[in-house]
């Protein structure tokens, strides 16, 4: 039921609440019972999500500047990954717009770039949460949103082990053939839902 209400798009986001409170849905942080609200969280959860961005350190030669907006064990945590494994498309876009208003405080960029999922993984979940949180920070700072790099590696991070996270993954990423490099603009942002090593990032840059 839920899986089918997120599905249906922004219509049927209004009953989502309504039907969360009528099923007794648990809250995906702390198992609480759950208050009407756009996300799987009660309402003393929800007031963690945070609505700013915070740099963080990582010794790149192609990164400039690195944010993110919580730790991954946190509430924010909680709520990605019960999006991502349940297939809740509306959860991302919930979480984009606040991603997007968090954005209002970057330095100036040029454009937004996702990083790509497998394309069995996306066939899968049927859709790429990363692109449609840079959807959102596209859209509310009115610059463009290129979906440019594919795949070279077929395996996900979070299948690979901590050690080789950590190794220099160059050429997992290419620029779509079609797609002329010399037309990417100077200051791009790159999104994910989440950043561990930092090596996709990385190796996207």
């Amino acid at each position: 039921m839920m899986n089918w209400l997120s599905s249906q798009g922004r219509f049927h986001e209004w009953l989502i609440p309504f039907v969360q409170g009528a099923l007794g849905v648990s809250c995906v942080h702390c198992r609480e019972q759950l208050a009407s609200h756009t996300l799987p969280l009660c309402s003393d959860c929800a007031t963690e999500i945070p609505q700013f961005i915070r740099p963080l350190r990582l010794d790149s030669t192609y990164l400039k500047q690195t944010w993110c907006m919580a730790p991954y064990r946190s509430v924010l945590g909680s709520v990605i990954r019960h999006g991502k494994y349940g297939g809740y498309r509306s959860i991302f876009k919930n979480l984009g717009n606040r991603l997007a208003g968090a954005a209002l405080d970057l330095p100036e960029i040029d454009a937004v770039v996702s990083v790509p999922l497998p394309s069995s993984r996306k066939r899968h979940r049927g859709f790429n949460q990363s692109t449609l949180l840079a959807r959102c920070v596209s859209e509310l700072l009115l610059i463009p949103q290129y979906e440019i790099l594919f795949r070279v590696d077929k395996k996900e991070q979070a299948a690979k082990s901590q050690n080789e996270r950590k190794e220099r993954l160059t050429g997992r990423f290419e620029v779509r053939p079609h797609f002329d490099p010399s037309a990417i603009p100077k200051k791009v942002v790159i999104v994910d839902d989440v950043i561990t090593t930092g090596s996709t990032a990385e190796s996207c840059a």
